[in-house]
């Protein structure tokens, strides 16, 4: 029988025989003692990382009456598997890094056949420390003069996976589209054609959910002005129809400088062809012979690799002697032939006087 403290039990043992006769008694004495409950003993970390494979002991439980024990493991925190082992192997739950330490609590109970005895082991889970983002503001351009040109802030991480938040910086004078976006856009400051190129920065600080926020990425873009066109080689009078040539030079390389109708403008003249590039070209004008020749390179007549349009050269003007030559050639034949006929007229005069007297 089961009992709470170490009990004696006597028994008696006698024989009947056939005939009625009895035997003497024998008493056998029986001691029982109480069962001693097995005590069970978890060894392990008591403190373990987001995520770690952590490993729970039993092996040290024990029972006093030397009895085999089974074991069985529990928790109403996380799953576990092999609960009846002596050994436990389970992963920490991942915790979300700068978030809030946790508690779990692991209960271990042994059985030796007649009690069962439990013990819980509480073990603390650490959350990961958050790590700042890193912000990338993008790679430099080189932009046109008045181009609206979009920042790329995508490439900025978080090595947590948290969600994060930006913030532009623009440099004075420039008014970006929304600050607080990834790719926000602005446009590029309007340079005459041919001044030095502008250099802006805008700078980037993005912060996580958790109010981490980043050191500063720097992106540079280089603000390049349009192309001047400038005329050269010119004659400086025209003595005749002959087309001539001119020279026109672009301040950069340019592309679609070929229309002789649009993108040059002459005056009592056309131009014929194009030829030469990327920066200089020549250019043949065939002079109408009613005046002065005028040539000039209209804005926008070319465009350079930024896509800035060129700007507008100055007019210049050819003076055309074809019409000097005529006028003067038209007034020496008057002058001739004035003094011819004033020279001729006394001989006329005569000749009428004699006509007359004879009459």
């Amino acid at each position: 029988p089961s009992v709470e403290t170490e009990t004696n039990f006597t028994f008696t043992l006698y024989v009947t025989e056939a005939n009625g006769g009895v035997s003497e008694t024998i008493d056998v004495i029986v001691t029982v003692k109480p069962n001693t409950a097995p005590v069970a003993v978890i060894d392990g970390l008591d403190v373990v990382a987001s995520g770690a494979e952590v490993t729970l002991d039993g092996s040290a439980s024990n029972d006093g009456d030397n009895q085999s024990l089974t074991y069985s493991w529990s928790s109403e925190d996380i799953d576990l598997t092999n609960e009846t082992s002596s050994s436990l192997t389970f992963t920490a739950p991942v915790l979300a890094a700068g978030g809030v330490n946790k508690v779990i609590q692991i209960v271990l109970t042994v059985n030796d056949g007649f009690d069962a005895r439990s013990v819980t082991k509480a073990i603390t889970v650490i959350a990961p420390a958050n790590t700042a983002p890193v912000a990338d503001a993008g790679d430099g351009q080189e932009v046109a003069s008045g181009a609206v040109v979009t920042l790329d802030g995508r490439g900025s991480s978080d090595a947590d996976g948290h969600e994060l938040t930006y913030q532009w910086i623009a440099p004075s004078g420039v008014t970006l589209s929304d600050a607080t976006v990834a790719q926000p856009s602005f446009t590029a400051p309007v340079l005459a054609a041919g001044s030095e190129d502008v250099i802006v920065t805008f700078t980037l600080v993005v912060t996580d959910s958790l109010g981490l926020s980043s050191s500063v990425s720097t992106v540079t873009l280089r603000v390049i002005a349009a192309p001047t066109a400038t005329i050269t080689a010119v004659p400086t009078t025209l003595a005749n129809t002959d087309p001539f040539d001119i020279t026109v030079a672009f301040s950069s390389d340019v592309t679609g400088f070929d229309d002789l109708s649009a993108d040059v403008t002459v005056g009592n003249g056309t131009a014929t062809t194009i030829v030469g590039g990327p920066r200089t070209y020549t250019v043949t004008i065939a002079p109408s012979g009613k005046g002065n020749v005028t040539v000039s390179i209209p804005q926008g007549a070319a465009v350079d690799a930024y896509g800035n349009p060129s700007g507008a050269s100055g007019t210049i003007a050819i003076e055309n002697l074809i019409a000097d030559q005529t006028r003067e050639t038209i007034s020496n034949y008057i002058a001739t032939r004035t003094n011819s006929w004033i020279a001729n007229q006394r001989s006329v005069t005569g000749f009428l006087r004699q006509e007359l007297e004879r009459d």
